[in-house]
């Protein structure tokens, strides 16, 4: 390894060799990284990112392993976003059970993390297993601070295919409820994930008869778009 850069130098060659399409030059620096800094979990993650991307998912599966094993200076295990990248990457593959033990794994070291939790949820719910999804998302919307609008959005979504209108409406009324308050002025990025919550929410009751109730939602988007989203009534 070239020793006499230290990892960021090095990381951040492996990155611009990556973006010029260099991708042996970019996994050598990266791999370099590695040897001198174990726990340089940005290097592990672009390398798997950049191997998942050539279709090397060995490779890629490999790098990924690496740093969310990889012991940190106080003991814990990399980063979440090395197990999505990680989890991810299995369900592209089409090999959903592996996503779900690393998603299982993952949550046991990040159980707060309402990213995490929401796409394991999701998951479950595609593979069909609904008691373990209502169960993942349960503990997704009892995260304190609340989490974002798409982990309401995912959790009613569940209901709503199982046909349990009553138990969608509920979480949707209660994301509603709990983070429209929370909406600060100025706070675009919040106001634009709870658009499509409540447009999900105006949809549902659309689809199941109560017209005025969907149109006061329909509306009540648009408002909370902080750009014009005439998109909302279509």
């Amino acid at each position: 390894p070239n020793a006499q850069h230290p990892p960021p130098l090095l990381h951040a060659l492996g990155l611009l060799e990556e973006r010029a399409g260099n991708h042996a030059a970019a996994r050598r620096h990266l791999n370099e990284v590695i040897e001198v800094d174990p726990s340089f979990t940005q290097a592990h993650l672009a390398l798997g990112k950049l191997e998942e991307g050539l279709g090397r998912y060995e490779a890629a599966a490999r790098a990924y392993q690496l740093g969310a094993t990889a012991s940190q200076r106080g003991g814990e295990p990399g980063p979440v976003q090395l197990w999505q990248s990680w989890a991810r990457m299995e369900q592209y593959r089409r090999r959903p059970q592996s996503a779900m033990r690393l998603y299982a794994r993952a949550a046991r070291f990040y159980p707060e993390d309402a990213r995490l939790l929401t796409e394991w949820g999701k998951l479950a719910a595609e593979l069909g297993d609904v008691e373990e999804a209502r169960d993942i998302f349960q503990r997704t919307l009892g995260l304190q601070p609340a989490p974002p609008p798409y982990a309401f959005q995912s959790a009613a979504a569940l209901e709503v295919r199982e046909g349990e209108i009553d138990a969608a409406r509920a979480i949707f009324s209660r994301g509603v409820a709990t983070l429209v308050p929370a909406l600060r002025s100025g706070d675009d990025a919040l106001a634009e994930e709870l658009v499509p919550l409540v447009h999900a929410w105006a949809v549902c009751e659309w689809r199941h008869g109560d017209a005025l109730a969907a149109r006061g939602l329909f509306r009540q988007a648009e408002e909370l778009s902080p750009a014009p989203c005439s998109w909302v009534f279509m």
